[in-house]
């Protein structure tokens, strides 16, 4: 999935194969675009790029976070053919390109490390950190139904923690982002997850909503609003380390190693003591930064 900073026009591509060989349309390939809630973005034809099969379009700028499907359409040898597509609207990055090319000389090298390459690296570690730490370090976008409710406590628990802000809000299909804008719904301080709601708001909780969770959807964005100087500088290592592979004559299934004069000591290897990353420096700052316990060594 493609990741697009929001208030930036951004231009996508996909590639259509017969098979492992690019190929070129008939004719023109359309686009559909829509908005997570199913609206639609645009509809347009697609540039085809000079490259066999591969055809690009404009995303506009976009001032919400949201994730865009694009729906890619051709005839392929009077044959139709649709692929799909998406693209996160984000909004930030752990670090810019520009930032990790400066990190290691080796990565001015452009025909060695494509700015393509330097994107899906820092897209990997981005996924990585925020699946060890259960939390996303810059604001990211999200849509559920079927919030979970607590009426005794007037408390909504949604599916991402750290909720930044609402931009849809619904209860049985009805809007009320009002409620948001009113200040009626707020993130609960002690609990990531947790949404406190307050004066008409309450009314979310009557029968229907507690029995039918469902009627309340909400789209959102959520996590925190910059990232953290520590969790950049280990992004950027990371991403080093993705980039340029791990050399080492050490078995990467050891767990262990003997030593003259010192014995056994143990290794830092993902998923054994407490480590994810296997790189105890990097594992300790994640632990610092996760919502409930899990990265790190011990």
């Amino acid at each position: 999935m493609d990741r697009v900073l929001r208030n930036t026009a951004a231009t996508v591509s996909v590639t259509f194969y017969n098979g492992s060989t690019a190929v070129d349309a008939d004719g023109v390939v359309t686009v559909v675009a829509k908005k997570s809630d199913g609206t639609t973005l645009l509809t347009t034809n697609a540039t085809n790029d000079p490259a066999l099969g591969v055809y690009t379009v404009v995303i506009p700028a976009q001032a919400n976070l949201n994730i865009i499907t694009l729906t890619w359409t051709g005839s392929f040898s009077g044959t139709s053919v649709s692929i799909t597509s998406e693209v996160e609207i984000v909004g930030g990055f752990y670090f810019s390109i520009a930032e990790l090319r400066n990190y290691d000389s080796q990565f001015q090298n452009l025909a060695r490390f494509p700015t393509e390459d330097l994107v899906k690296a820092r897209d990997e570690v981005e996924a990585e950190f925020e699946d060890i730490c259960h939390r996303a370090f810059v604001p990211r976008f999200w849509s559920e139904s079927g919030i979970e409710t607590d009426p005794d406590t007037g408390m909504l628990w949604t599916e991402k923690p750290e909720v930044i802000r609402f931009t849809k809000f619904t209860v049985a299909g009805v809007d009320r982002i009002s409620w948001y804008n009113n200040g009626w719904l707020y993130r609960d301080k002690y609990s990531p997850r947790g949404v406190l709601a307050t004066n008409d708001a309450i009314g979310m909780f009557a029968y229907d909503a507690r029995y039918y969770p469902a009627a309340i959807a909400a789209e959102y964005e959520y996590g925190m609003k910059s990232v953290p100087i520590p969790i950049k500088q280990k992004a950027l290592k990371r991403a080093k380390m993705t980039l340029m592979g791990q050399n080492s004559t050490i078995d990467e299934r050891a767990l262990t190693m003997t030593l003259p004069d010192i014995g056994t000591v143990n290794l830092a290897t993902p998923g054994q003591r407490g480590s994810e990353t296997g790189v105890p420096d990097i594992d300790i700052v994640l632990r610092r930064y996760t919502l409930d316990g899990g990265a790190g060594v011990y």
